[in-house]
């Protein structure tokens, strides 16, 4: 959510695809634990351990543009990410 908060501006929202690159930057467990094949199967690791829990939860929302999907943060999420950041940055 740190992430999406920092990248999304009025010029640029944020897609799947970068949320799959910085986590392979950050090497993030979930991508890279799985060693994932494919692109295919880096977003179905995305969706299943951090978007669809998060969509869950209320703290993000996906927008279809095209064919692709922008990842948006909720007003729940924003409320989220202020409580914890500190959390966050400290990781």
């Amino acid at each position: 959510m740190d992430f999406l908060a920092d990248a999304n501006t009025e010029a640029y929202t944020v897609k799947k695809k970068d949320l799959i690159e910085y986590a392979e930057e950050q090497e993030l467990a979930f991508i890279a634990d799985n060693d994932p094949a494919n692109d295919k199967a880096k977003f179905a690791l995305l969706n299943a351990n951090v978007v669809d829990p998060l969509l869950e939860d209320g703290y993000v929302e996906i927008e279809d543009v095209g064919r692709r999907k922008q990842v948006l943060l909720t007003e729940t999420g924003a409320d989220a990410l202020r409580a914890f950041r500190h959390k966050v940055r400290d990781l």
